[in-house]
């Protein structure tokens, strides 16, 4: 896929151009990952992996594990997404996302507007991340349609029944900026290993 000249900078066009809700996107920018803010499956790898997919070929990498991170409350006052993602960074470490896919999910994500998760997606890959994925729901609908492709969407979102192969305990994390007053977002991590699978994607060149 190609932007053309003046298409913009890569995290957001990859985003904002060619994100598309339970499609794949492949890029050897690390931080294609933005685009999993609308429910996209998007990796960066190397160079040298993504020329055979242009020729058509399949990727094929080892199958992450699913790092589900639950979101509850609300964000204290003046902090905002990357605070989200700080905080992660704080608690894992830049090798805590590695050979994962982290994806976030109810309840908490009712107010982050698809641009906040575009923040939180892009810098999943500090924290060694596969991929970030969020779930394509209202606020992906409205994201969409401001950018007048609402026919792409498709609403995916996680299954209310859902069950995980591991799982953690409840962990409360403290997300804050210096300015702020201390207050509490909530955290709820689980682990969920998968068959593994190869996918074949799409390619977005820088």
């Amino acid at each position: 896929m190609k932007a053309g000249k003046g298409g913009g900078v890569t995290h957001p066009t990859h985003m904002q151009r060619f994100g598309i809700p339970g499609k794949t996107m492949v890029g050897f920018d690390s931080h294609t990952p933005a685009a999993g803010s609308v429910g996209m499956l998007a990796i960066g790898v190397g160079g040298t992996e993504v020329a055979p997919a242009v020729a058509g070929e399949p990727l094929y990498i080892r199958m992450p594990e699913i790092w589900g991170v639950k979101l509850t409350g609300q964000l204290p006052p003046w902090t905002r997404a990357k605070d989200v993602i700080l905080e992660m960074l704080r608690r894992h470490g830049v090798k805590g996302g590695v050979s994962r896919i982290v994806e976030y999910y109810d309840p908490g994500l009712a107010a982050p507007t698809a641009m906040d998760r575009h923040v939180i997606a892009n810098m999943g890959a500090e924290l060694g991340a596969t991929t970030t994925v969020f779930p394509a729901d209202d606020q992906v609908r409205t994201f969409l349609r401001a950018k007048q492709r609402e026919r792409d969407l498709a609403e995916l979102l996680a299954d209310e029944d859902a069950t995980y192969d591991v799982m953690r305990s409840a962990t409360r994390a403290r997300s804050e900026r210096k300015s702020a007053d201390q207050g509490l977002l909530v955290l709820r991590v689980v682990y969920v290993i998968l068959i593994a699978q190869c996918w074949r994607g799409t390619l977005r060149s820088c």
